[in-house]
């Protein structure tokens, strides 16, 4: 007796020998392709506007703080001068240092005082204002509006502590 060996052939899909469907690498490939075009096209389609507010604000909270803390430091009153970006679509480049020039331009907002102290100076040609922090941890205070495009937000200095505060709407 001769005995054949009897093969069986498993279906490979539901529909039978004929594959269908998408391939691990197609799926894939498409995925990659909508990341990449979210990631380019998402900035400028939502936020640009409060992105770059959020930006000038905390670059501008921090100088303040480094003028406060080295006021602190040295023993010496610290004055930094916040002033209105120029009147071109370019942003001011980012080579300033506080230690060197203690000015601080504003790359986009438009900065006004909303509760300026006594103590606070406004420039001879009213686009800057002169905050100052004194060795003991106070400053001249005020508080300040930073606003870009629709958006806007509020940085607060306390004349007593010389804390610094931001506050950005929802």
């Amino acid at each position: 007796m001769d005995k054949k060996a009897v093969k069986v052939k498993m279906p490979t899909s539901l529909a039978g020998n004929k594959a269908s469907g998408f391939t691990l690498l197609e799926l894939m490939l498409v995925l990659v392709l909508i990341a990449l075009a979210a990631a380019l096209l998402g900035p400028r389609l939502s936020g640009g506007g409060q992105i770059r507010l959020q930006a000038d604000l905390r670059e501008a909270a921090a100088w303040l703080t480094h003028a406060r803390r080295d006021a602190v430091i040295s023993g010496q009153t610290r004055q930094v001068t916040l002033s209105q970006p120029p009147s071109t679509d370019t942003p001011t480049p980012a080579t300033r240092s506080p230690r060197q020039t203690g000015h601080w331009v504003s790359r986009y907002a438009q900065i006004a005082a909303i509760e300026p102290k006594p103590d606070t100076q406004k420039t001879q040609d009213g686009k800057a204002y002169v905050v100052s922090f004194f060795p003991g941890g106070g400053a001249s205070g005020g508080e300040f509006s930073f606003s870009y495009e629709t958006f806007s937000a509020t940085l607060s200095i306390d004349t007593i502590t010389g804390k610094i505060s931001t506050t950005l709407p929802d």
